[in-house]
C-alpha cells in the first residue's frame, strides 16, 4: 500500500510520464513537435491580424492599479484617454462602502513639458452632498499627474502618481487607497468652515 503525504506523490505519476520525460532525447522530440504545432497555429491565425497600420494606432493598455483600472501605454496615451483611466479609478474608490454616499468631479488642469516628459494634471473633486445642502459647503481636492515619458518605449506604462490638497505625501497607483484620507481632510475642513460661520 502506497502512503499517502505531502512527499509522496509518485503515484500520482502515471508511467507514460515517468518514460517519456525521463528520456532527454524523447522530451526534445516532443519539445519541438509542441513548438511547430503552435507555430503553425500562431501563423495561420495571422491572416485575421490587423494591419500595421491599425496596429500602430491602436490604444495599448496596461493595468496598473490594485482595481485593475486600465491605463493607456506611453506612446497611445491622450489627455482623453487619462481623464476616462482616473474616472474609471475614482469610480473603483467611489465603489468601496465607505463612500457610497460622496461624489467626484474629474477635471483636467493642464498639460506641460519637462525635458522629454509630457506631464498631465488633473483635479479630482470629491464631495458629500446632503438633503440639507445639496451643493457641498466642503470639498476634498486630489490631484493627480500623468508623467509620459517619451524616451521610454510606446509599450511602457504612464507614471500615474497623485496628492491630496494639504498634504505632501505623493502616491502611486499601487498604494492601497485609504478613504480615511479624504475623511481626514474633509473634517479639518468642516472645523475650520464652522469656526468661521460661528
Amino acid at each position: 500500500m502506497i502512503s499517502t503525504t505531502p512527499y509522496n506523490f509518485r503515484h500520482l505519476i502515471t508511467d507514460y510520464d515517468v518514460n517519456s520525460f525521463f528520456d532527454v532525447e524523447n522530451f526534445v522530440c516532443r519539445f519541438v513537435e509542441k513548438t511547430i504545432v503552435n507555430a503553425m497555429r500562431l501563423i495561420s491565425g495571422m491572416d485575421d491580424a490587423p494591419s500595421k497600420e491599425e496596429r500602430r494606432n491602436a490604444t495599448i493598455t496596461r493595468s496598473l492599479s490594485r482595481f485593475g483600472i486600465e491605463w493607456p501605454t506611453c506612446g497611445s496615451i491622450t489627455m482623453h484617454d487619462a481623464l476616462d483611466s482616473i474616472e474609471n479609478e475614482m469610480q473603483a474608490w467611489n465603489n468601496s462602502p465607505e463612500l457610497k454616499d460622496w461624489m467626484f468631479s474629474v477635471e483636467f488642469m493642464n498639460l506641460s513639458a519637462i525635458d522629454f516628459t509630457d506631464l498631465y494634471s488633473f483635479e479630482v473633486i470629491w464631495s458629500v452632498p446632503t438633503p440639507a445642502y445639496p451643493e457641498p459647503q466642503v470639498t476634498v481636492s486630489v490631484f493627480f499627474t500623468v508623467a509620459v515619458d517619451l524616451n521610454h518605449p510606446s509599450h511602457y506604462p504612464p507614471d500615474v502618481t497623485y496628492f491630496f490638497e494639504s498634504q505632501q505625501f505623493v502616491h502611486r497607483l499601487n498604494t492601497i487607497f485609504q478613504p480615511k484620507w479624504l475623511y481626514d481632510i474633509l473634517d479639518m475642513k468642516t472645523m475650520m468652515f464652522k469656526s468661521f460661520t460661528c
